[in-house]
């Protein structure tokens, strides 16, 4: 009997390394200048600013929409002659009939050692399209982007206040750790002046709450389950040939509910078009729990060719099939969590 187990392995393989391709030809871009570039210079004449963030609340937070509600609080510090709250804008804020911002000072305060200061508390749905390619392993990062929104980059430049900023003590997200907070000054290129004479690029400064999901919902809620589901496929190596209908059963009775289960983790994942980390476990799931299938039915066939197979021998092949079945599965199970950066 020829093994097939390497070419099991290969394609396993295979599907683990295989890398999204295809691009659309006839798509327009604008390469010729990014969109968003961080920047240290200041220029000539422009006002600087010191911004600071600091959020009290994060909730309701939706992965599949990539969206998330922040109460924070913001201040500017500056000595020019503009005022920069008066025009401060979210870049990155949806649902702009619900946002409320108030400032704790009537008027900006004077500084002791001059110049001004504000403080404003903020309350808003954000949106920051979310990166699933390592799910459930994945970091997302919960960005406040803000600029100017009529003053360019030549008349106004932010700085981080990283001294003062960060996130409460008491801040939880339920279903994630925090792992830090970042944030850098930005320049915003629009690639257009909108029709006037202001200028494209726009000073910003950038914020992100940096999460990621806890450890244990791979353990127990995603990687324990499948791994029951598959121990109970390969009870069917493990049991009398002659049971033919339990042993051909139990692989299809596994791969049912393996179906299940993907579409209930896929379910808070939007449509992203490519596999995910726990995609690729699965696919490796679906194909042991085939080969499991084809080797029952195989055997039996090879029983009743009238080779006078003895059930000992089909056992002894059995148990081949399933250390096989262990090793690849763990193997693969490895190659995957590398490959997303888990370890």
């Amino acid at each position: 009997m020829r093994s097939w187990w390497p070419r099991l392995l290969g394609l396993l393989l295979l599907l683990v390394a295989l890398p999204a391709c295809g691009q659309d030809a006839d798509l327009h871009t604008q390469a010729s200048r990014p969109a968003v570039r961080e920047t240290h210079a200041m220029p000539a004449g422009a006002e600087r600013v010191e911004v600071g963030i600091y959020p009290t609340i994060v909730n309701a937070l939706d992965a599949a929409g990539s969206t998330y509600d922040v109460t924070a609080y913001v201040w500017l510090k500056w000595k020019g002659p503009i005022d920069p709250s008066a025009h401060l804008e979210f870049v990155n804020l949806v649902q702009r009939y619900d946002f409320t911002r108030e400032a704790l000072f009537d008027k900006p305060q004077a500084q002791p050692g001059g110049g001004a200061y504000q403080i404003l508390q903020i309350h808003g749905r954000f949106f920051q399209p979310f990166e699933f390619a390592n799910f459930p392993f994945d970091r997302q990062a919960l960005t406040l982007e803000l600029h100017d929104e009529y003053r360019a980059h030549e008349n106004l430049v932010y700085e981080p206040d990283d001294r003062d900023s960060g996130y409460a003590s008491d801040l939880e997200i339920p279903g994630w750790r925090i792992l830090g907070w970042r944030s850098h000054a930005i320049v915003r290129d629009y690639a257009s002046s909108f029709g006037g004479a202001r200028g494209s690029s726009y000073a910003g400064l950038r914020y992100e709450l940096v999460i990621a999901r806890h450890t244990n919902y791979f353990l127990w809620k995603l990687f324990l389950p499948l791994l029951i589901v598959l121990c109970a496929n390969w009870l069917a190596l493990m049991i009398d040939p002659e049971l033919v209908d339990v042993r051909t059963a139990l692989p299809a009775t596994s791969l049912l509910t393996m179906v299940f289960l993907q579409q209930s983790y896929s379910s808070e994942l939007p449509e992203i078009g490519t596999l995910v980390l726990m995609d690729k476990i699965y696919a490796c799931a679906y194909l042991l729990v085939m080969a499991t299938l084809f080797q029952v039915i195989f055997m039996r066939s090879w029983q009743k060719s009238g080779a006078a197979v003895p059930d000992a021998r089909v056992s002894y092949y059995d148990r081949i099939g399933l250390s096989v079945h262990l090793a690849l599965f763990a193997t693969v199970v490895l190659l995957v969590l590398h490959s997303g950066g888990v370890f």
